[in-house]
């Protein structure tokens, strides 16, 4: 940053009414390669079935996951920013659902450990699994 400072002095100097720091772009900005966008969709293609699949309980989509496919399948590094762009115009990006306020808990017990199981959930929680499973959380 300091060398090119000098820069711009020492080329002021040499000519003060000719100066200038514009500069004109010389490619389309917020534009990505079309084999970068056909990497993007492919991997996202990859993982629609966890998307759209309704016993696995997903609320969003994590995008980033997509990110070390295309490095390391395709050599390619693309922000997270320029991969949930590309998710939203095929409809492969889940919104985040705003969150719920946190409900009152009340223990309607008298002794210690008399809660044996206070919730429980029953949900495909891997994709690769053949079978729902039931998630129980202790009190």
């Amino acid at each position: 940053m300091e060398s090119e400072v000098f820069a711009f002095i020492k080329a002021y100097h040499r000519n003060p009414n000719e100066f200038s720091i514009r500069y004109a772009r010389h490619t389309k900005t917020r534009k990505i390669p079309q084999e970068v966008e056909r990497n993007i969709l492919r991997e996202l293609r990859n993982e629609k079935h966890l998307i759209e699949d309704k016993d696995v309980p997903l609320s969003h989509y994590n995008c980033s996951y997509v990110s070390p496919f295309l490095k390391e399948l395709h050599h390619q590094k693309v922000s997270l920013s320029t991969i949930i762009h590309g998710a939203k115009k095929p409809g492969f990006y889940v919104k985040r659902k705003p969150r719920k306020a946190p409900h009152d808990r009340e223990v309607l017990t008298k002794y210690i450990r008399e809660i044996i199981q206070h919730d429980s959930s029953y949900h495909l929680w891997s994709p690769l699994a053949r079978e729902k499973w039931y998630l129980l959380l202790p009190p």
